[in-house]
This record gives structure tokens, sequence and C-alpha cells, in this order.
């Protein structure tokens, strides 16, 4: 067991099977060690505030609210939000959108670790009464579902090596997944002055959340120019800092999405070439003429939608119907027996030809120009 002087007198104890077990190492071991020093008699919580970490620990804030979200992920501690606890008569109570955050570690909960050591010293509590913290009537805690379970740290003797490397490379990231975090890397690079300045678990975090979205890993530049973008609209005290969160949301990925989803509808749309209307869908019928759009490259169906559509609005209606009916008498017959029967198609071109005759509809291109 190593102690380290914790900033405010007294010392954060950190234990070997902490760094043997449960594999910490750098400032998630330190803040770690130092929550668990509050919680490690199994009922006591650490209630802290952000800046008690940041002098106790010497790291920025950012810093050390990655580290404590990178904790709680991986359910090394529980983070419990309250209105309100009690100390002894000293009630704290949260005012408006206010809450207090309270940890434990799940080491603390399982009887692994709890009563065995001693709490560091000077590490009594954060106000100096002595006591620890009653949550209030209403807010008793209770274990998540991941500690329903008891919570066993396994010994490093339980495994074999063959074993541990097989378990690696059930976390190994796939080609696919390394191509796309490479790619946030350098977008975040560029976006950044050329520094990386996030901690290890973002890039993959944004990437099994773009994957979450459909987002492929030629759009993953555009979407975090996009988080940049909606950063720096807020222009915030810390740029870096609301990105972090930005990139992360999934909110911002769904608004992305949203936008791409716009960008293509509206790529997806062009002027019919019979009347001119603008914004028509590319895949329909033109909402002004009635001209199928996905005919729009040949030249001969524009040749003829062009006379039928300067034909008077009644006419017009009664020249579609007659042509509707022969679409139908046609698909009336299976796909196999028009395939099969070459005279059907045959019969249904020369009964529109019939009809386009009756209607003076000649489909000539010097007509249409």
């Amino acid at each position: 067991m190593a102690n380290l002087r914790d900033g405010k007198g007294g010392f954060i104890a950190i234990q070997s099977w902490m760094v043997k077990r449960l594999g910490l190492k750098s400032n998630e071991l330190i803040i770690y060690a130092l929550i668990h020093g509050f919680c490690q008699d199994g009922h006591s919580y650490f209630y802290g505030s952000i800046r008690y970490i940041m002098d106790s620990t010497n790291l920025s804030k950012e810093t050390v609210l990655t580290v404590l979200q990178s904790l709680v992920r991986k359910s090394l501690i529980v983070k419990k939000d309250v209105r309100n606890y009690q100390i002894f008569e000293q009630r704290k109570v949260a005012q408006g959108g206010q809450h207090f955050c309270l940890y434990y570690t799940a080491a603390s909960r399982s009887g692994n670790s709890a009563g065995q050591e001693t709490r560091p010293a000077g590490s009594e509590n954060l106000t100096g009464t002595g006591q620890e913290p009653v949550p209030a009537a209403g807010q008793e805690f209770r274990p998540n579902n991941l500690l329903d379970t008891k919570f066993e740290i396994p010994a490093a003797s339980e495994k074999t090596e063959e074993q541990k490397t097989e378990q690696k490379k059930k976390f190994l990231p796939s080609k696919k997944q390394e191509e796309t975090e490479a790619v946030i890397t350098r977008e975040l690079k560029n976006l950044f002055g050329g520094r990386l300045v996030f901690d290890s678990e973002f890039v993959p975090e944004v990437s099994r959340l773009a994957a979450q979205f459909g987002i492929g890993t030629k759009d993953i530049p555009a979407c975090l120019k996009f988080a940049f973008d909606r950063t720096t609209e807020r222009n915030p005290k810390s740029q870096t800092n609301l990105f972090h969160a930005m990139a992360r949301s999934p909110a911002v990925m769904q608004d992305f999405t949203l936008m791409m989803k716009k960008e293509k509808e509206r790529k997806d749309k062009a002027s019919c070439p019979v009347c001119g209307s603008a914004d028509e869908s590319l895949y329909g019928n033109c909402g002004e003429c009635g001209f199928d759009m996905t005919k729009r490259g040949s030249a001969d169906e524009i040749a003829v939608w062009r006379q039928v559509y300067t034909l008077p609005p009644g006419t017009r209606n009664e020249y579609q119907r007659e042509c509707d009916e022969e679409v139908q008498r046609l698909v009336s017959h299976s796909f196999l027996e028009r395939n099969r029967n070459p005279q059907l198609r045959e019969q249904f071109e020369e009964r529109l030809a019939q009809i386009r005759r009756k209607y003076g509809i000649t489909g000539e291109r010097k007509e249409a120009e």
C-alpha cells in the first residue's frame, strides 16, 4: 500500500489490489483511491465537491470530470444524485436546479475490502465533523442492478494466460472500427490545431455512437465539424470542454443525421423537364404536370409528355385514364407470363400508340421544342 498526500494535510491510500486486480493507473487510480478511502467501511459515501478532488489531486476540472465519468462507466464507482443529505444536526439542501453527487466504490459494498484497511489519515470526512452522510428521508440508497449481485474482484491467479488472451480478443476493435477511429483522430487534430487533447476513451466512444446512428466513416469529419460549429455558436468559456460533451451527445448525433437526410432530399430533387416545376422528387411524378420523373433521361418520353401537357385539363385526364387502363390490363398478367408471351407487350405498345393517335400525340421532338 502506498500513501500520497492529498493536498489537505492527509493521505490518499493506494492499495495493491487497485492496481493488480482492477488494472487502474495514473489519474484513475488516484481518484479511485481517494473515493474508496471515504466509503471502504461498507456504508459511507464520498460527498466532496469537484473542487475538493481538484485540490486533493492537483488535477484540472476537465480531467476530474473525465475520470469520474470513466470510473462510473466501468462500474468501478457508483454515482448517486440527491437533493439533500444530513450530517448530525446539519442538513445540506440543494437550491433551485442544484443537486449533490455522492459516490462510493463498488468494491466497498462487496465485502472484499470493506473494513480491512484503515481510513487514510486526515480523511475523516470533508466537513470535519467526523460523521458520515446520511441520506435524507425518502432518499435511501439502494444498490443499482449491477450491485444486486455480489461484486467480486477476481484474483490474479484465477485466469490462465490463454484465457486472458482470449478475453482481450473479444475487446479488440475491428478493422473497420480502427479505420473510423483513425479518421476521428485525424479530424480532431485538424479541428484543434494538430493536438489530440482528449482522453483515450473519447475516440472509441464517438466511434461507437456514430455507428449506432448509422454514420459512416466518410461522414465522420462532417459530423465532428457539425459538433464543433455547434460548440462555437454558443461561445463557451472553454470550447474544448463543451465540444467534449457535444461530440458524445446522442442528441447532436441525431441532429446531424436529420441534417444529412434533408441535404440528401434536397439533392434528390430537380426541375421537371416538361413543365419546369422546381424541387420535384427524382423518384415520383411531377406534382404540376404528372410527368414520371424517373423517365427524365428519355427525350422521347419528355417529347410525348410535353404534348400531353398542352391538352386541356379535362382531355388530359381522359387520356391519362385510358393509358392507366392499358397498364392495368398488362400487369394483370403475371410477371412470368409477360416474359414468356412477348405478344402481350406488343399488344400493350400498340394500344398505347392508338390512344396517342386518338388524342393527336405524335411524340415528335420538334413539336416539343
